[in-house]
C-alpha cells in the first residue's frame, strides 16, 4: 500500500514539473514573439534613418517643382581686362652702341611721344656724323651733303638734333633717343606670348602702372636694356600701347554663348556704372585637363578707365529660349557641380525626405535658373537647397 501511494505521488511530481516547464517555455516563446515584433517595427523606421547623411536628409521644408519659361536670361561671367596687342607699337634700336642713361625704368611707365628714353654712346652714328660734318665742310656736291643728312635720320636723329649738328658743327658723344609714340611700356618683348588672352606675360599689378602726369612706385624691372648694356642694330628694345582699345577675356565652363550676345560689364572701382559691349570672339579652349570657352569683348578705352589685368564681372544676355527652370535658391552649388535636393518618400511624422542630386544648368536671371539636365517635371526639390546642410556637411550626391 505504502510503494502504491510512493508511485502516485511520484507521478503527480513529474506531471507537475512538465507542466511548469510547459509554461515557461510558452513564456518565453511569446516574450520572443513580443521582441521580435519590437524588432521588426524598429527595423522598418530604421530603412530610412540609416542611409548616408550625406545622400539623404530629413526636413518638412517647402517643394517646388521645375517650371517652363522663355525669358531670356542673363548669367554671370568671370573675365578680366587685357590689353589689345594690335595696338602694340615696337621700338627698336636704328643702331647699336652702349646705353648710357636709361630714362625707362620699370613696366607699364607711361610715355608721351617725343620724351626722352635713354641717351647712348654709338661709334656707329659717330662716325656718320663726322660724315655729315665734313661734307658740309669740304664738299661742294649738295647731293652727298643730303644723302648724310637723311642717313642721320633715318638712324633715328630728330629734326632739331640735326639742326644742332648743323649749327654748332660738334659732334654730341651721347645721342639722346626719344619716344616716337606714347603709350605703356613692356620692356621684355621676347618674353611674350601673345595668344587670344592677349595678356603680355605680366608679372607686376596695375599699382606699377602710371598715369600720364603722376609718378608711380617703380618695381624692379624684367627686361633686358639696361644701363651700361651694349645694343645691337635692330633689337627690340620695347613695346609702347597707348592701351586706348582693351580687351575683356572671359571664361566659362557651361553652355557656350552666342557670337555678338550683349554683354554688361560691371567692377568693384567703377561702382554704379555698368559698360556695355559685345562679345567678338568665341574660342574652345581644352587646358591642363579642363575644357572651357573664352570669350573676348572689344571695348575703346580713350581716357584709359579700364586697367589692366583689373577682374570685372560679366552679365552676358541669353535667349535660351523656353526650358525648365528654377528658383536660384533650390539649386546648391558645389564648384564644379550643382545639385538640388529632390523628394524621395515622407516619414510616418510627415516630414520629407530628400536625396541629394547632382543636375546641369544654363543661364540664370538672379531670381530663376535654366535647367538643362538632371531633373523631369514630376521631380519635386527643396526650395531652398542651402538650408539642407552644415557647414561641415559633405554631400554625396547622385
Amino acid at each position: 500500500m505504502m510503494n502504491r501511494n510512493n508511485t502516485i505521488c511520484f507521478f503527480f511530481c513529474v506531471a507537475g514539473l512538465i507542466s511548469c516547464k510547459d509554461d515557461s517555455s510558452r513564456h518565453d516563446h511569446s516574450q520572443m514573439d513580443m521582441d521580435a515584433g519590437k524588432t521588426g517595427t524598429a527595423d522598418t523606421s530604421l530603412t530610412t534613418v540609416v542611409l548616408s547623411p550625406a545622400q539623404t536628409v530629413i526636413s518638412s521644408q517647402p517643394v517646388v517643382k521645375p517650371g517652363f519659361s522663355s525669358t531670356a536670361y542673363s548669367k554671370p561671367v568671370p573675365g578680366y581686362v587685357s590689353v589689345d596687342p594690335g595696338r602694340n607699337e615696337k621700338v627698336a634700336a636704328r643702331f647699336g652702341g652702349r646705353i648710357e642713361k636709361l630714362y625707362i625704368r620699370y613696366d607699364f611707365q607711361y610715355v608721351s611721344k617725343g620724351e626722352k628714353i635713354m641717351e647712348i654712346y654709338s661709334p656707329e652714328l659717330k662716325t656718320a656724323e663726322e660724315e655729315y660734318l665734313y661734307l658740309l665742310k669740304n664738299s661742294t656736291n649738295s647731293a652727298l651733303a643730303a644723302v648724310a643728312r637723311n642717313k642721320l635720320i633715318n638712324m633715328g636723329l630728330s629734326i632739331d638734333q640735326v639742326l644742332r649738328l648743323e649749327t654748332k658743327r660738334e659732334i654730341t658723344e651721347n645721342i639722346t633717343i626719344y619716344s616716337p609714340y606714347e603709350g605703356y611700356v613692356k620692356m621684355t618683348p621676347e618674353d611674350q606670348q601673345v595668344g587670344m588672352s592677349g595678356s603680355m606675360s605680366v608679372k607686376s599689378d596695375m599699382s606699377s602702372m602710371s598715369q600720364p602726369g603722376q609718378t608711380a612706385i617703380a618695381p624692379q624691372s624684367s627686361g633686358v636694356i639696361r644701363e651700361g648694356g651694349y645694343i645691337i642694330k635692330g633689337q627690340t628694345l620695347f613695346l609702347l600701347n597707348d592701351f586706348k582699345k582693351a580687351w575683356v577675356i572671359l571664361s566659362s565652363g557651361g553652355a557656350a554663348f552666342p557670337l555678338h550676345a550683349p554683354v554688361r560689364l560691371s567692377n568693384e572701382q567703377w561702382k554704379d556704372s555698368i559698360i556695355s559691349g559685345t562679345i567678338g570672339l568665341v574660342e574652345p579652349v581644352f587646358s591642363k585637363g579642363q575644357k572651357f570657352t573664352s570669350y573676348r569683348v572689344y571695348l575703346d578705352n580713350p581716357g584709359r578707365a579700364l586697367l589692366l589685368n583689373s577682374l570685372v564681372t560679366a552679365q552676358v544676355v541669353s535667349d535660351a529660349g523656353e526650358g525648365m527652370e528654377l528658383p536660384v535658391s533650390s539649386v546648391l552649388s558645389l564648384g564644379q557641380r550643382k545639385i538640388v535636393w529632390v523628394r524621395t518618400g515622407k516619414t510616418n511624422e510627415g516630414s520629407s525626405v530628400f536625396e541629394a542630386r547632382t543636375i546641369t544648368t544654363g543661364a540664370e536671371n538672379g531670381e530663376r535658373i535654366k535647367i538643362t539636365g538632371g531633373l523631369t517635371v514630376q521631380d519635386e526639390v527643396a526650395l531652398d537647397a542651402g538650408f539642407m546642410t552644415d557647414s561641415q556637411t559633405l554631400i554625396n550626391p547622385k
